[in-house]
């Protein structure tokens, strides 16, 4: 890429980061999207020059600028990784309409993983949009992942119906809900991006994350048994981890 572009693609993805934090923050609480920024301690106007993606956070000190209380460090996390995943997936498609498509993929991934982190929610109105925007490209020929409108269709009704089942049949042997409707409308949104075969070692991925983390967190006696895990952050990275290692082995990765 040339700097041009570098340039281009940082710009383009920290203004996106920042409304990936404002999804984050509003969608779980269903507050509208279109009301100007505020603080969220005493509810004042923001001025604009201080929601600049990174920088407003530190020239602010971490510290909010009407009644100096502490700025959550996520602000410059979730904008920071998104410039992190644009720029490797500009460097990896080139600066393209696939790439952009690419980067809309990721970023409703980012938005799933603190909203589901903070608040155990996982907003219908992302995993619906990027559901049907999946399907769609996919009928364009304009799929990420290569996928054909069938494959995609596969993917997303197959892999839904499979984490449906289990977590109906988890509630009849054990009693009690074992995942939310979230997480099986979030495992359709990825099979109608990826397709059945890579969904499917996206819940092996993100299983064995979950599982480790929850483990462990049990042993140190951070998190209790009966608490429930964000699965929907676990989809999230194991989502991440299986498309880079799909752009490393390609075809060959059902086969390692």
């Amino acid at each position: 890429m040339t700097p041009i572009e570098i340039a281009f693609i940082i710009s383009f993805s920290l203004c996106f980061g920042s409304f990936a934090n404002v999804c984050i923050y509003r969608l779980p609480v269903d507050k509208s999207m279109l009301t100007p920024s505020e603080c969220m301690h005493c509810q004042k106007p923001i001025p604009f020059y201080f929601n600049i993606p990174l920088v407003g956070f530190f020239i602010l000190r971490g510290k909010t600028a009407c009644c100096q209380k502490s700025l959550s460090p996520q602000y410059p996390i979730v904008e920071g990784l998104t410039a992190v995943g644009a720029f490797y997936i500009g460097s990896i498609y080139g600066v393209n309409f696939e790439s952009v498509l690419a980067f809309f993929f990721y970023l409703s991934l980012l938005i799933i993983f603190f909203t589901d982190l903070n608040e155990y929610i996982i907003p219908n109105i992302v995993t619906y949009s990027l559901s049907t925007a999946g399907i769609l490209i996919a009928y364009l020929s304009y799929s990420v992942f290569n996928l054909s409108l069938t494959d995609s269709l596969l993917g997303g009704i197959i892999s839904g119906a499979v984490l449906l089942g289990t977590s109906k049949l988890f509630l009849l042997i054990r009693k009690k809900e074992g995942m939310g409707m979230g997480d099986v409308k979030m495992i359709s949104m990825i099979g109608f991006w990826m397709g059945l075969e890579n969904t499917f070692l996206v819940l092996i991925a993100s299983s064995l994350l979950g599982s480790i983390v929850g483990i462990s967190l049990i042993l140190f006696k951070k998190m209790d048994q009966s608490q429930y895990i964000p699965f929907g952050t676990f989809l999230s990275v194991g989502t991440i981890i299986i498309w880079i290692v799909k752009i490393y082995f390609g075809s060959s990765l059902l086969m390692i």
